[in-house]
């Protein structure tokens, strides 16, 4: 499991920053930089809607990953010791970002 650390503050499964998934996917094939991934959990908050239903936040999360370019991609998982997904304003998945994205 990988630390996980989110600035996403309008996704539903955020809460102080940690998430409140156990397991996350974070996206973008052929990346080539950060810009090109995204967190595809990513769920948009919606008023009265509460992360307190899809469980605690955890500062320890597993990361499927399809991000192919990442030297962190191991057989689809994430192996880095810690992961940062940005977007603070996100609408969308495609808002968000995997800022620890490193390119093979």
């Amino acid at each position: 499991m990988t630390n996980l650390g989110c600035t996403v503050c309008t996704c539903v499964h955020n809460e102080d920053k940690l998430c409140c998934l156990k397991e996350i996917e974070v996206s973008g094939k052929g990346a080539l930089n950060s810009d090109m991934t995204c967190c595809s959990s990513f769920a948009k908050e919606k008023g009265a809607v509460s992360n307190a239903l899809h469980g605690s936040p955890e500062r320890k999360t597993g990361i499927k990953c399809d991000v192919e370019n990442c030297t962190y991609n191991s057989h689809h998982y994430c192996t880095a010791d810690s992961v940062d997904i940005s977007g603070s304003k996100a609408s969308t998945c495609g808002q968000t970002e995997c800022s620890t994205f490193k390119q093979r």
